[in-house]
């Protein structure tokens, strides 16, 4: 624990610097790799409150408050956390969305008390290196530092080499960095689970992210198969589909607005077992977290499905559904359409996959997440993706895949797919809007534009944009079928090509 506050100074020799112990059993050779795949730097201070703004009075023990009359609490980014505010093993699903730091209810000026969970996304198995930087004005506090549920290597710990810097702060932390001043030795560094860093100094961990947990500084298996979560309210096209049986309800499918009266989807998503076919669907827009519906939520019932007449069931072409709503949905900055690929096709640029499919493939119930995740994927063609799934399936399967109506995305190399829970949803690409070029007399997003024109300009203006060069997002695909287990090496994610389908999507989605 470092309890005398020891780091790397010659002067002292009351103790050793934990840095310079050595493990007593070999080291992974991927933590000591010169570059880590993950760095965060967290910065950490204390906040200094008057025992009555913490506590009723005579509720606590004298002893649990400073001599001073004062009470610390630690502060990670200016967010303090007290006791904690989450318990330390809890899983994500079980916590309320509201005790977490990112999204709406992270407070923009933290000189208060303002408390909230840290959720730092990190891929599974990746190296992760952090920096823990102390600013505590005190001379006579330290911060003890633990993960649950795994250990780390401690790499290095100082102070700053620069004697005019009386007080260690962030930026200067990351200036070091730059200039290759912070210690760090490789020599089989120590094992840690617990640490305290020196007062006005910093230490560097090292530790391989292979527990996927959910708690509080927890390092955590990454959703939709190599994504992260995406920032709230960042696809205001996007529904969740879910099943309604007396209170109880169940995400099944994404889907995507394309006016206030419809919603596109697979057709798989609506016809695939009876109770597909015959429960109640509700779409929910302008939700973050499945689990969660806040004022920003709108639920509207499905009243009609319409799947395409061609759809033979399974796996196959023409694996399209569009959704008639019992009533329109109200534009908001939260719940907008998307735009339909009339006159654009599919480009090598990146593209976007959302949803809020399962973390990997489960043998009984899907490991579902409660918040929208998201990830980059790329293009591969169509002769690479049918010699692909020939390589993969057996010898008596037929090959569906169907080069007018199908797009598949990659990498082949693996570990990023889309997965079961994100059928349905969108494959997005962000198109400069002089490139893009809606249909002669369509209709379906004037309501759009007439409700986003003003905030978009007022937008544009202040980030010194030209109109051409905002993005606009686009619905490429509709997620329809991959290989088990998600995320296979060699094994494409494939969609329906919304561009294929837009006579049908006319016809049938008329007011």
């Amino acid at each position: 624990m470092n309890p005398l506050d020891a780091i790397c100074d010659v002067k002292r020799n009351d103790a050793v610097c934990v840095s310079n112990l050595k493990s007593a059993k070999p080291v992974d050779k991927a933590v000591l790799q010169e570059r880590p795949d993950v760095k965060i730097f967290l910065p950490f201070r204390f906040h200094l409150y008057k025992p009555k703004e913490l506590f009723k009075e005579n509720t606590y023990r004298n002893f649990l408050v400073a001599p001073s009359g004062d009470h610390v609490l630690s502060l990670v980014d200016e967010i303090s956390y007290m006791a904690p505010p989450a318990p330390p093993l809890s899983q994500m699903h079980e916590l309320p969305p509201e005790l977490f730091c990112n999204g709406d209810n992270r407070p923009a000026d933290c000189a208060v008390d303002c408390r909230c969970t840290h959720m730092i996304d990190v891929p599974l198995n990746s190296i992760v290196e952090i920096v823990l930087v102390d600013e505590v004005q005190s001379p006579n506090l330290s911060h003890p530092f633990h993960l649950h549920g795994t250990s780390y290597n401690v790499i290095g710990m100082g102070r700053s080499p620069d004697k005019n810097i009386k007080k260690i702060n962030l930026k200067h932390a990351l200036d070091l960095d730059r200039k290759g001043l912070l210690h760090r030795q490789y020599n089989l560094p120590p094992f840690k689970d617990t640490l305290a860093v020196p007062n006005n100094g910093y230490v560097v961990l090292r530790l391989k992210a292979d527990n996927p947990a959910t708690a509080s500084q927890h390092f955590r298996e990454s959703k939709l198969i190599g994504g992260h979560e995406s920032k709230p309210y960042s696809h205001p096209y996007l529904v969740s589909l879910q099943l309604r049986f007396l209170w109880i309800r169940t995400h099944v499918c994404g889907g995507s607005i394309i006016n206030e009266n419809w919603v596109l989807t697979a057709a798989h998503c609506v016809k695939e077992s009876f109770l597909l076919r015959w429960l109640p669907i509700d779409a929910v827009a302008g939700t973050h977290n499945v689990n969660y519906f806040g004022p920003k939520v709108q639920i509207n019932a499905v009243d009609k499905r319409i799947v395409h007449p061609l759809y033979a069931g399974g796996i196959g072409p023409h694996d399209i559904a569009i959704l008639r709503m019992v009533k329109p949905f109200s534009f908001t900055d939260e719940i907008m359409p998307i735009h339909l690929p009339y006159n654009y096709d599919v480009s090598n640029d990146s593209m976007t996959l959302a949803g809020w499919g399962a973390l990997r493939t489960t043998y009984f119930l899907p490991d579902l997440p409660s918040r929208l995740q998201e990830v980059q994927v790329i293009y591969v063609p169509y002769e690479k993706c049918f010699n692909a799934i020939e390589e993969l399936q057996d010898s008596d399967e037929s090959n569906t895949l169907d080069k007018d109506s199908n797009i598949c995305t990659g990498p082949l190399s693996g570990g990023v797919a889309a997965c079961s829970g994100d059928s349905g949803g969108p494959l997005i690409q962000f198109v400069p809007r002089n490139v893009y070029n809606r249909a002669p007399g369509d209709e379906n997003i004037d309501e759009y534009d007439a409700y986003y024109n003003e905030e978009r300009s007022t937008s544009n203006k202040m980030l010194n944009l030209d109109e051409d060069d905002e993005k606009l997002p686009v619905l490429l695909g509709i997620v329809s079928w991959g290989m088990a287990p998600c995320g296979y090496k060699g094994a494409p994610t494939v969609y329906t090509k919304v561009s294929h389908y837009i006579d049908f999507i006319q016809e049938y989605s008329k007011p």
